[in-house]
This record gives structure tokens, sequence and C-alpha cells, in this order.
């Protein structure tokens, strides 16, 4: 399988997720959607600050999601934007104060050497 097959694939079987989790609802969940499964898409051919920017799209549109953030903060981290990586990762803790989040968190913490903030996450788990 070459690689843009699996983009196509990938992109196809993310499609499905955002009706998983209620982006079906209203214009603006479908509009959230497609910029995630852009993002998802931009992210996967290394193109980061596309998928940054479409993500923001997304969050702008539904700011209460809180693996919106994650996600991006994922990608900022890949990018170096390690504080608006932190940023984005305190944002899906307040909104959804899964392991998930803490974790990602405390992993960032650990790479830029700040230990008490990450045992402070781990604490949490």
């Amino acid at each position: 399988m070459n690689k843009s097959t699996k983009i196509v694939i990938g992109a196809l079987l993310f499609a499905a997720i955002p009706a998983a989790v209620g982006f079906h609802v209203g214009s603006q969940g479908a509009k959230a959607a497609k910029y995630q499964n852009q993002a998802i898409v931009q992210m996967s051919q290394g193109n980061y600050e596309q998928a940054a920017f479409d993500y923001t799209k997304a969050i702008t549109l539904k700011p209460n999601e809180a693996h919106l953030y994650s996600n991006r903060g994922d990608i900022y981290k890949q990018m170096g934007y390690f504080q608006l990586a932190i940023f984005d990762y305190s944002q899906a803790i307040k909104l959804s104060p899964i392991r998930k989040h803490y974790e990602q968190r405390a992993k960032l913490w650990d790479d830029l050497q700040e230990q008490d903030k990450a045992n402070a996450d781990r604490k949490v788990l």
C-alpha cells in the first residue's frame, strides 16, 4: 500500500469519528468536523502549520471539545511551540480531566525539565 492510499484510507476512517463524538449536530459541527479531518490529513503529510491552523478553525466553531485542544497541542509540541502546547493541554484538562490529557502535559513538562510540574500532573493520575 503506497503513502497516498494510506492517507486516503486514514482520512476515510477519521471521517467517521466526528459523528461518533457529537459533531453531527448543526452546521457548525459539520464545519468543525471538516476542519478536523483536514487537520488530520495535513498532519499525516507533515504540514504541521496548516494542521494547527485547521484545528484552530475547528476550535473556533466547537470551543468545548477537549480532543481538539489535545490534538492541536500535539502539533504545537511537534513544531517546538511548547508554551502553546502547554496551554492547549491545560485547556483539554479543563474541559475533560482525563488521564490522556494529564499524561500529555506531564510528558511535555518532563521534556522541559520541569519535574515539579510533571510530578504534580502525575499525582492526579
